[in-house]
């Protein structure tokens, strides 16, 4: 192995100095300037690809969650003779003639949403679903801390990846645009633990409840008929729907990414949550879950139930 430190291999200095004949030298700034540069064109070229494949796990999962709401309600429906579960129930509401009888049914006995029912009815495994809470009597409407106060994180076929991890209040409609950030945040809903007395449940200050968050719709209103979920009763009468009823299941929409139902008003509870906030999953009459660019959706009141997808029965 030869020296370099050996006088042979050292070349003259002035004054008789000698030095290596070749050693070793930094960067220089030009180099330094072109390495950075390509780090930074690699970064500008993965980054969006990156960003765009994160994004499109988190509509897959949100998928995955429709499809498993989506499969729960039809269970749901085959075991209540093809019944939809209903949009939301009002239980005082019904006709004093039907009301012990409707009451009877688990399914008209709780004031509460299309999601709060399928737990009730063992479709969804309450389990599953992070909770906050409990509030003492009557939630609806209420403003409390206790009834404002977020669940733990956790996972939840009703939490979409890429909603917002915050409440908005009832009755916040949002705008017709693309874009809503109100409908991207989540719907406050309610689950009463234990069993609810008959009655008039606005009266029963004894039942405790808990909410949690819930990022999707359902194709319902409040008092009509055309659509796939309906609020019951509607003027005092139960307003029920059958899957019997659906003249092209593999067009009709069941569930969006969105809040509470459409109302029949617009489609600003739709919440265009995915790529680049352009897109919105929607599940089917048939089982199938597909992402749509919102402003392509056809208008709530189009009823040509051949139209992919549509929003009428």
């Amino acid at each position: 192995m030869t020296n370099p430190t050996h006088p042979a291999l050292r070349a003259p200095l002035r004054g008789g100095e000698t030095r290596p004949a070749a050693g070793r030298r930094g960067f220089s700034l030009i180099e330094m300037i072109v390495v950075v540069a390509i780090i930074i064109i690699l970064l500008a070229l993965l980054v969006p690809t990156l960003s765009h494949a994160m994004e499109r796990a988190r509509l897959l999962k949100c998928s995955a969650n429709l499809r498993t709401i989506q499969a729960a309600t039809m269970q749901f429906a085959e075991d209540h003779d093809d019944m939809m579960p209903p949009s939301d129930v009002r239980p005082w509401a019904y006709h004093a003639s039907i009301r012990d009888q409707m009451q009877e049914d688990p399914v008209h006995r709780w004031w509460h949403r299309w999601s709060s029912i399928l737990m009730k009815t063992g479709h969804i495994d309450p389990a599953t679903v992070p909770m906050g809470g409990p509030i003492q009597g009557w939630p609806f409407g209420s403003s409390g801390e206790e009834a404002d106060q977020l669940p733990v994180r956790g996972q939840s076929p009703f939490i979409c990846p890429s909603g917002t991890w915050e409440y908005e209040g009832p009755g916040h409609e949002g705008g017709s645009n693309h874009w809503n950030p109100i409908a991207n945040k989540a719907d406050k809903q309610f689950y009463a633990i234990g069993d609810e007395p008959h009655g008039d449940q606005q009266l029963n200050p004894q039942v405790v409840y808990v909410h949690y968050p819930v990022h999707y719709g359902c194709n319902g209103s409040n008092a009509s008929s055309a659509y796939a979920m309906e609020r019951t009763p509607s003027g005092g009468q139960p307003r029920l729907v059958y899957t019997g009823s659906f003249q092209n299941p593999s067009a009709l929409i069941i569930y969006y990414d969105g809040r509470f139902n459409h109302n029949r008003t617009s489609i600003g509870r739709v919440a265009a949550r995915h790529m680049n906030r352009t897109m919105a999953n929607f599940s089917f009459a048939d089982g199938h879950v597909r992402a749509f660019d919102v402003r392509d959706l056809p208008s709530l009141g189009v009823a040509d139930q051949s139209l992919y997808p549509n929003w009428r029965r």
